[in-house]
């Protein structure tokens, strides 16, 4: 018999008795290949994180510059509305307002006014005697004794309407501080509506 020509087996310890060899060491490659993917995912988020607040600054701009254009048609109507009002005033022939100001004893320049109605605004910041009188082209009183436009003591702030003849006016002042005084002649197109009321005159009686 040919003792070399049998098959024999020495026992392992990882064939025979089933214990799997220890695993092997992570190498230095494999360590630096995962910090690697970790950064890229940080990187990631982080930029991410940037245009997040990149769209939410440029909504926010977006809704400021929306109020801002919102803004400015309001105004832009209002500006309309008030050269409406001036156009009418033009169209209806109302003549433009008369400014006068001063200080102390003074008469006003020569100032021309409309036949109607006209509404004079005074003011006084002094504390003695104030007093203002329209005068016509020759000195003289323009309505008799409602020429006399006011006559007070102390500070004033108020208002005369009276009815006016045509040509040239003006004002004898007597105060003793800084004054102001308006010319209006408004026309009834610019004037408030009238209001109508209605009742029965048989309730309305006196007890």
């Amino acid at each position: 018999m040919n003792v070399g020509s049998q098959d024999q087996r020495i026992p392992t310890e990882d064939t025979d008795t089933g214990v799997l060899p220890p695993p092997s060491a992570q190498s230095p490659g494999t360590r630096g290949g995962g910090v690697f993917r970790f950064a890229v995912i940080g990187c990631g988020t982080l930029i991410g994180l940037v245009l997040l607040l990149v769209i939410i600054g440029a909504l926010l701009g977006d809704r400021d510059t929306a109020d801002v254009q919102k803004e400015e048609p309001a105004k832009e109507k209002k500006e309309e509305k008030k050269e409406e009002k001036k156009e009418e005033k033009a169209s209806a022939g109302e003549p433009a307002a008369i400014n006068l100001s001063g200080f102390g004893q003074a008469a006003t320049e020569s100032f021309n006014l409309e036949g109607g109605l006209a509404i004079f605004r005074l003011t006084h910041q002094g504390g003695g005697h104030f007093s203002g009188t329209l005068l016509d082209q020759n000195g003289q009183r323009a309505g008799g004794m409602d020429s006399l436009l006011v006559n007070v003591v102390g500070p004033f702030d108020g208002s005369k309407a009276l009815q006016t003849k045509a040509g040239q006016h003006l004002i004898d002042v007597s105060a003793d501080g800084p004054w102001t005084i308006t010319v209006e002649q408004p026309r009834p197109s610019s004037a408030p509506q009238t209001t109508s009321f209605q009742g029965n005159p048989s309730r309305n009686r006196f007890l």
